[in-house]
């Protein structure tokens, strides 16, 4: 198996994927709120952080 990253807008992003954060960190999302100016992530270490909708995110995409 090999995991791989896949760039894609924060509007996108949905609960349960793991997200390679601001810090460095892989983390998986627990909670992800849309609204039309900002996207709000909560991560399962309880840190919150807060990404413009249209600027990309790296998610981790699990190969087999």
């Amino acid at each position: 198996m090999s995991d791989s990253m896949l760039k894609v807008a924060w509007e996108r992003v949905r609960p349960e994927v793991t997200i390679l954060r601001s810090d460095g960190r892989f983390e998986r999302a627990v909670v992800v709120e849309c609204s039309p100016k900002r996207v709000s992530v909560l991560y399962t270490d309880g840190r919150r952080e807060q990404h413009a909708p249209s600027d990309e995110a790296r998610v981790v995409i699990h190969g087999s």
